[in-house]
């Protein structure tokens, strides 16, 4: 067997694009806490070195100041500002490491907001079309539509407009895959363990080239865990598990809310192409859930 999708944000329809504030192109998606400006994501980098450097120059003014008072450290007068400079010392550092963790946070949403780029896009090019076209586009955008099973092979039913799978043939495996496909970005979904019997149960990732099939799981391309297998996950009824598909860095991770344990795996590319697709195989009496 070989190693075995997002939640966008949609922007509101606006008329006028905020610019950058260094380059002026109307492509500003993000907005500096601390000045308040808006900046490209390039540009946006660049004023984060900028007050970096900053913020070390004024580091090397301090140490040089405090060397210069440390020579008349025997002087009592000098004990207070010396304090009074070692709280500026913690404060900068503080505001520097709040500025990391800000930029972070940024780099973390960027990816969630580039795949609503075509969307916004699209939305702002209707000009004078109705809503109703707005709302065609809306409803054929993957990224909207992709919490959802949608193949099934071995007589599984699929409920609640495909957010729940079920397999009540006992002579047949079900084989599922969502229709969300994945070849860019960092996506998360959640799957509920709503019924399990302890039998077969695997879960993971195929390439969407590859057909869907009775024993998918042993094809080059798939990748992912069995239940049970060598690779020790465990589930019980109402488990909750999160799977992570990271397209940049390319591997997929699993964690078990209940136990805290998780797991991950390196995709081949040449072996598991993009786009990849959610894939489940599991037999009788057990029913699974996509958690919006």
């Amino acid at each position: 067997m070989a190693a075995v999708s997002a939640t966008t944000s949609e922007r509101p329809p606006s008329t006028v694009k905020a610019s950058c504030t260094i380059c002026f192109k109307p492509i500003g998606i993000l907005r500096c806490e601390g000045c308040q400006k808006i900046f490209c994501f390039s540009d946006l980098t660049q004023h984060r070195n900028q007050l970096s450097t900053e913020l070390d120059a004024l580091a090397d003014e301090h140490d040089t100041f405090k060397q210069t008072l440390n020579q008349t450290e025997a002087d009592p007068r000098t004990h207070e500002l010396i304090h009074r400079i070692d709280a500026w010392e913690n404060e900068s550092k503080q505001k520097k490491l709040r500025s990391q963790a800000v930029f972070e946070k940024w780099l973390k949403d960027y990816s969630n907001r580039e795949r609503t780029t075509y969307l916004t896009s699209e939305i702002l090019n209707v000009g004078q079309s109705s809503w109703n076209n707005s709302k065609k586009i809306l409803h054929r955008h993957p990224q909207l539509q992709w919490k959802k099973f949608e193949q099934v092979s071995g007589y599984a039913q699929l409920q609640d407009e495909g957010m729940v799978v079920i397999q009540n043939n006992n002579q047949y495996m079900a084989h599922v895959r969502g229709k969300g496909e994945y070849s860019r970005g960092v996506h998360k979904i959640q799957l509920k363990i709503e019924n399990f019997n302890n039998g077969f149960f695997f879960f993971g990732i195929n390439s969407k080239s590859t057909p869907i099939q009775n024993n998918s799981n042993t094809t080059p391309s798939s990748y992912g865990w069995l239940v049970g297998g060598n690779n020790a996950v465990y589930l019980h009824v109402n488990d909750i598990i999160e799977l992570e598909l990271d397209c940049y860095r390319r591997f997929i991770r699993m964690q078990n809310r209940r136990s805290g344990r998780q797991h991950e795996l390196p995709i081949e590319l040449d072996k598991c192409q993009f786009p990849w697709v959610l894939q489940l195989i599991f037999n009788y009496g057990t029913r699974i859930r996509i958690i919006p």
